[in-house]
């Protein structure tokens, strides 16, 4: 529940100021968030902090667990369930930044690929094959790999599984 302090000036203008809870004092709610903004940390020192607010959390509900109408501990239960689910979702944001992207339509994947089929094309020529014998075999792949995109595309996706 919030507190309020109020104050009564000499010309009786009254005003009211919320007091900062224990809990919101001692909470590191704040220093989490710089954490996860920050790119370059990993997520075991923020799992460490959000377990340690998940203790202080913890601790806050047993100093008011006997609140005869148990809404104190109610909203705490509700917040170590929010920290719950923010340690998942570090842990999910971790492992989709480990995630090994391939575009296929993406322009590097393009580019890359023309670069090994001029390769090829070099090593054809190395290998003194005439123009129309390197046109043909270069027809003949392009035919293959476009029957079999689809089975690459599912092979790939099917590594992200194991």
């Amino acid at each position: 529940m919030e507190e309020y302090k109020m104050k009564i000036d000499a010309e009786g203008n009254v005003s009211a100021e919320r007091e900062i809870s224990e809990r919101e004092s001692s909470s590191k709610l704040n220093e989490i968030l710089e954490m996860i903004n920050n790119p370059d940390m990993p997520p075991g020192p923020i799992k460490r902090i959000i377990a340690a607010e998940i203790a202080a959390v913890n601790m806050q509900m047993l100093r008011t667990q006997n609140d005869p109408l148990g809404i104190g501990v109610k909203q705490l239960s509700e917040q170590v369930k929010a920290l719950r689910e923010l340690g998942k979702e570090v842990m999910e944001a971790d492992i989709m930044s480990r995630k090994d992207f391939l575009n296929f339509d993406g322009k590097k994947f393009r580019f890359a690929l023309d670069r090994y089929r001029d390769g090829a094309i070099e090593a054809m020529k190395t290998a003194k094959l005439d123009e129309s014998t390197i046109r043909s075999i270069l027809n003949h792949w392009q035919d293959i790999m476009r029957d079999k995109e689809d089975e690459i595309r599912r092979a790939i996706d099917k590594l992200d599984v194991k």
